[in-house]
């Protein structure tokens, strides 16, 4: 704790906006069963924190500490990892506002936009988050990648993407044009010819208990996963064509807008 003590006093000194972010490894074993346990251990931690930064003359409300507690045998980690990558996407508010939409219009349970190869979700809906279903979600991305490395479409370089693109478009007027958009025009992708991963990819698992895992490519490396009941998944065709529309307001977000003013 004085090691750690010390670093904050340091990049406070550096910097008094930043953020840190402590992850509490080894939340398992005989000394953690619960998650009482595991509470108290992180309760114990910050006050112990609290403790040496009022000694060095630190005010602790004044330096932002968040805390993760994980484990390398479920997918702790990964949430906690996602948490930290999402607070450092500026459009995060624009992309929740997206999957809410498209959650909302397509009757979803929930929906997360992954990274396929950290296996880390860029954003989600704003339904509260279940570990049972990010753990789905991730298991779903290696079957893909495992399967599509094995059976997949031969190298290629160029692939035509021919659905709806809006130019110009502010982050809050994607949210409007993700059902209405109706402008059509051909968006070509390069795709890593090694990468068994394109913009074809996509796949449906069906659960014992009525829910339906659908995976679709967004990005080069970015898919949307979705959570549906089976009776909802019945018109397919409405929900790709909705995600083709996310896809394409997500495509518009890496680009500058230019207007207003603003470039």
């Amino acid at each position: 704790l004085q090691s750690f003590t010390n670093a904050v006093t340091r990049a406070v000194a550096v910097n008094p906006q930043i953020t840190i972010e402590v992850f509490i490894n080894k939340v398992d074993g005989e000394l953690f069963l619960s998650d009482e346990s595991k509470f108290d251990c992180r309760r114990d931690i910050m006050v112990q924190v609290t403790d040496e930064l009022n000694e060095v003359g630190v005010e602790p409300d004044a330096v932002r500490i968040r805390y993760h507690l994980t484990s390398i045998y479920d997918h702790s980690i990964y949430e906690a990892l996602s948490r930290v990558v999402q607070r450092l996407i500026p459009q995060l508010p624009t992309l929740e506002n997206l999957l809410n939409v498209l959650v909302s219009t397509c009757s979803m349970e929930k929906a997360y936009l992954f990274d396929v190869v950290s296996k880390l979700y860029m954003s989600t809906d704003s339904s509260p988050v279940d570990m049972q279903s990010v753990e789905l979600c991730s298991d779903m991305i290696d079957v893909v990648l495992d399967v599509s490395g094995i059976y997949g479409l031969g190298p290629s370089n160029t692939y035509n993407d021919p659905e709806p693109v809006e130019k110009d478009a502010a982050g809050d007027e994607l949210v409007g044009t993700l059902i209405s958009q109706a402008a059509m025009e051909e968006v070509e992708d390069i795709i890593d010819p090694d990468s068994a991963y394109d913009n074809e990819s996509a796949s449906v698992i069906r659960l014992s208990n009525g829910m339906v895992l659908y995976l679709k490519e967004v990005d080069t490396m970015l898919a949307l996963v979705c959570i549906t009941r089976s009776e909802n998944f019945r018109k397919k065709s409405l929900i790709n064509y909705n995600i083709g529309c996310f896809k394409q307001a997500l495509h518009s977000l890496s680009k500058p807008v230019v207007g207003n003013g603003v470039k």
